[in-house]
């Protein structure tokens, strides 16, 4: 079907640039939104979450560092009986190599699929903070993906029916364009190709968006990147203190790469040095916008 993205880096991991692609899944994304406008009713959510640590690891540095083990889960039942559930966790769904070229929903697939075979009519998952964790349970690729999507499914279904549900909630939002620097690819630890050339092989990034919403008692911030676990634990636990529940997803439009703990940024690692692409500040400085959205959806303007 072809990739995503243009230019050589674009074609590089994605194939040959398509872009009827990119139209037909705007048209899908347009269809999924009027179909939901056309199914309003009134209802009643509740925000949940519980510990999937036997699930996920550190990818980066492995128990030398922290892991956000976290599954954050929103219950939502319209009033006419229906059921879905929005998941979110920090286990990146690439836990099919490379070399794979089949197309797959990988552990959320079938997380998603077990639950649909219950008494949930829907399943939604988000990607949380996965750039520096991964699936953690053993198989090969595809018995992995589906021992973790139904074991994280189970869960949820152990879980669900315990969340306490309201029928008013208050929502709100902010959205926060981002100015970036310069491009600093760097094909070493000491040289980087010149931004003007960087610019040339990559794809446009497009407009940059830092998001947080409130939603009841979950402040959910969302990344223009892949976004790390190991950030999110900080974030997370502000929000905790003040009786909120917390969450970071990822991949939230436009993309600026990997933005991890600045201290991993000289490791040689795919994270580190092949998805870094705006220098080491760029990592703090997105973490701080998030954080600074956070707050201002649990407390306001200090």
């Amino acid at each position: 079907m072809g990739g995503l993205t243009d230019k050589f880096v674009g074609e590089m991991f994605g194939g040959k640039y398509n872009p009827g692609l990119e139209e037909w899944l705007i048209q899908q994304f347009c269809k999924a939104m009027d179909l939901a406008v056309a199914d309003l009713q009134p209802g009643r959510m509740g925000v949940g979450s519980f510990d999937a640590a036997a699930h996920v690891r550190n990818r980066i540095v492995g128990d030398r560092g922290e892991e956000d083990s976290e599954f954050v889960m929103i219950r939502l039942e319209q009033n006419n009986g229906k059921k879905a559930v929005i998941g979110a966790f920090d286990g990146h769904a690439t836990t099919l190599g490379g070399d794979n070229l089949l197309f797959s929903g990988d552990y959320p697939g079938f997380w998603r699929k077990a639950l649909e075979e219950t008494e949930i009519d829907f399943a939604v998952f988000f990607a949380g903070s996965v750039g520096s964790h991964s699936v953690d349970v053993g198989g090969d690729s595809f018995e992995k993906m589906e021992t973790v999507g139904k074991a994280l499914a189970d869960s949820v279904s152990k879980y669900y029916a315990n969340i306490p549900l309201k029928d008013s909630i208050e929502l709100s939002s902010i959205t926060v364009s981002v100015d970036l620097p310069g491009m600093q690819v760097r094909v070493s630890e000491g040289m980087a190709l010149a931004p003007f050339i960087s610019k040339k092989l990559f794809p446009s990034i497009g407009t940059i968006h830092v998001q947080a919403m409130r939603i009841g008692k979950l402040v959910w911030a969302t990344a223009p990147a892949d976004f790390s676990g190991e950030l999110a634990i900080d974030l997370k636990n502000e929000m905790y203190r003040h009786g909120y529940y917390g969450l970071v997803s990822s991949f939230n439009g436009a993309y600026v790469g990997y933005v991890i703990p600045a201290k991993y940024y000289h490791y040689d690692q795919y994270e580190a040095r092949t998805m870094s692409w705006f220098g080491p500040g760029i990592n703090p400085f997105i973490e701080e916008l998030l954080r600074r959205n956070m707050e201002f959806m649990a407390f306001g303007v200090k």
